[in-house]
């Protein structure tokens, strides 16, 4: 993964930005792990593995969608796993597009919380294989984001329910 720093992080939907940024509160450090197969897979979290595994199978039709997006359907955006070496965290890219290398290219969309050597607003490229989840949103409820959704069922009720309510999140 190629970290690059821009000067402007761009115009965002106003829905789109306000859901990156409540992600951003909910970030959840990843241990870096051993070498493995996948090492953006938490060792031990078969909930979030399972959340990442089912948005990767999607991916291709969220890419679809997002070629020819449904009237009102916005913030068209995909969480990726990124590490310092030490430390993983999923942080939003948030616009993005594929490379003609098979790569995409992005925008960090909100303020990660354990990675010191990424920013909101940084320019960054990465692989296929580094996307854990996806998500837009359309007609007032939100589609896909399915690590939230695993986030979401570990908090209290009553916080789960408000931000379900506040952002149209079916999970």
């Amino acid at each position: 993964m190629t970290l690059a720093r821009i000067s402007s992080p761009g115009l965002l939907g106003g829905v789109a930005l306000i859901i990156a940024s409540w992600l951003a509160g909910c970030a959840v450090p990843v241990p870096a792990p051993a070498p493995a197969s996948d090492p953006t897979l938490p060792a031990g979290d078969y909930q979030m593995a399972a959340a990442i595994g089912e948005a990767r199978r999607t991916l291709p039709d969220f890419l679809a969608v997002m070629a020819s997006p449904p009237a009102g359907s916005v913030g068209f955006r995909l969480r990726v796993s990124v590490s310092d070496g030490k430390r993983r965290e999923f942080v939003w890219i948030m616009p993005f597009q594929a490379q003609p290398d098979g790569r995409f290219a992005g925008t960090v969309a909100d303020d990660p919380a354990y990675l010191e050597n990424l920013v909101r607003g940084q320019a960054l490229v990465f692989e296929r294989g580094d996307i854990v989840d996806w998500g837009y949103s359309t007609a007032g409820h939100e589609v896909g984001s399915r690590t939230v959704c695993v986030m979401i069922r570990r908090m209290p009720a009553e916080r789960a329910d408000s931000l379900r309510r506040e952002y149209g999140l079916a999970c």
